[in-house]
């Protein structure tokens, strides 16, 4: 058997060898998490156990990849980068490099007769360097490289700079190469001289032409495993095993790290929220406890991100405390939007009937599992044509409620409590409303972007002249002013609290 083979053999073997080697070490810290040895509610514990589990992960991950790397090694073929066709007919006879930083790479560079990694290759006259493309033969970055070494391609030299890899298009132009290194490359003419060995034609010796590759410059193919490229692509499809191993180990180390945080009967963010079980009773369930003027319908609730504006996020609560409809027309509940990140929200309402309108007001009642609730500022437009255009009407940089680590506007307002309608006011009444629009800031709730509140209401022109009420029983005309309803005064913080809503 030849001594190559015997090699190439051994290497696989041994490869394998590593490869299984290393499973055990990169499998233990998912073993180990199994057994349930993360908990949250045990911070320092689990931390530990996470810090010592990652030394088994990255050394299980680093010897699966050097025996990995082996194999590859060992069943790639041995290709001559001289020796792939080119993917195009031969481009520009001549190129003239007239920008670069290092002046010995300044000047004229003729197309040689053989192609390299299937492309046109370029020397400059009477010297070594060289302009070629290297195709990742020996692992890096493919792309178009200058040096002024001799080598048949297969190295990843580039004394004098490279570009990314760009197709099969030669990088004629101004381009910024790797580095930050500015290189300009022109097309150019043969001189009468150049043009007299006629070394381009069909006729070419490559044993008499002056601007053949010196012998010293031809390394043997069998001194390089060299992977060949596909013409037939603008992307080289070979294996990038660093780029491979790269992802592979962030995307274990990432879901590692998911595993062991989130609860094991979860898989998403609802850990947060709370279920609909665990509310007192006449909470979130379409009873109506306060009276309502303005009957109102939500259009949409959006979330403001940096990159898109205002969009539509997915809410991370899942349960009753996700539904907005729940607190307006009388309803109560402690609704929430919350998301990764945002810089607030924007509700917007449509009146079920057009109406003159004094105001805007917001419940925030103490959550019943004692979670933080509140919004951070608060700013309300109006609109008399169906949303076409908006009309500003009050603005409030304050905190009503409470909030984690930190909020948009953080200073309290100083007449804000909870289980107690803040009123908000507008300085006029305004006219022939047809819809309503309010912008909150963002407040960092339950580890997230969030905003939150029990109850909602539409002010009608002349409501800010009765206290607040409590619907009781009867039936509710829509009027404070001579209905039948039965209604008591709604009482202030501190003794109406949260499960005891009803009269």
């Amino acid at each position: 058997m030849p001594e190559e083979n015997t090699s190439r053999i051994g290497s696989i073997f041994f490869g394998l060898f590593l490869f299984f080697f290393g499973l055990p070490f990169t499998l233990a810290p998912f073993m180990i998490i199994g057994d349930g040895v993360i908990d949250p509610d045990y911070l320092f514990e689990s931390l530990f156990f996470i810090v010592f589990m990652i030394p088994f992960l990255m050394a299980g991950l680093f010897v699966q990849f050097m025996g990995l790397s082996m194999i590859r090694g060992a069943l790639r073929g041995t290709v001559d980068p001289t020796s792939i066709p080119r993917g195009l007919p031969p481009g520009p006879d001549v190129l003239c490099i007239t920008e670069h930083p290092d002046p010995k790479y300044l000047g004229t560079y003729i197309r040689q007769q053989e192609a390299i990694n299937g492309r046109d290759w370029y020397r400059k006259e009477g010297k070594s360097h060289r302009l070629y493309y290297y195709a990742q033969n020996e692992g890096g970055s493919a792309g178009w490289s200058l040096d002024d070494r001799a080598d048949s391609g297969s190295k990843d030299w580039f004394d004098g700079g490279w570009l990314p890899y760009e197709g099969f298009k030669i990088p004629i132009g101004r381009k910024n190469w790797q580095g930050e290194v500015w290189v300009s490359i022109e097309e150019s003419k043969l001189t009468e001289e150049d043009n007299s060995e006629k070394w381009w034609t069909e006729d070419y010796d490559s044993n008499e032409s002056t601007n053949s590759i010196e012998e010293s410059e031809i390394v043997s193919s069998s001194q390089y495993s060299i992977s060949p490229i596909p013409l037939d692509s603008e992307i080289p499809k070979g294996p990038k095993y660093r780029e491979i191993f790269t992802n592979i180990f962030g995307f274990l180390f990432f879901i590692f790290i998911i595993l062991g945080l989130i609860p094991d009967d979860s898989n998403d963010f609802s850990y947060y929220s709370y279920n609909d079980e665990d509310m007192p009773d006449k909470w979130c369930d379409n009873t109506d406890h306060y009276p309502v003027t303005v009957p109102i319908t939500l259009e949409n609730e959006l979330a403001g991100s940096e990159e898109y504006g205002l969009i539509a996020m997915e809410n991370r609560n899942e349960y009753t405390d996700s539904r907005l409809e729940l607190v307006i027309n009388g309803g109560i509940c402690t609704y929430q939007y919350r998301v990764a990140d945002s810089w607030g929200f924007e509700f917007t309402f449509r009146l079920d009937n057009v109406t003159n309108i004094d105001g805007f007001s917001i419940l925030v009642m103490d959550h019943p599992l004692g979670l933080t609730s509140g919004y951070s500022g608060i700013g309300i437009e109006t609109s008399t044509d169906n949303g076409t255009n908006w009309e500003g009407q009050y603005f409030s940089p304050y905190m009503f409620g409470d909030y984690e680590r930190d909020a948009l506007f953080e200073d309290p307002h100083e007449n804000f409590s909870f289980n107690e309608w803040n009123r908000h006011k507008f300085n006029k009444t305004v006219s022939n409303v047809t819809h309503v629009r309010i912008l909150t800031g963002s407040a960092d709730q339950a580890e997230d972007a969030s905003v939150s509140f029990s109850a909602l209401r539409v002010d009608a022109e002349g409501d800010y002249d009765y206290p607040n009420y409590l619907l009781c029983s009867g039936a509710w005309d829509g009027r404070f002013v001579n209905s039948s309803s039965d209604m008591k005064e709604w009482n202030v913080a501190g003794q109406l609290r949260y499960g005891i809503l009803e009269c």
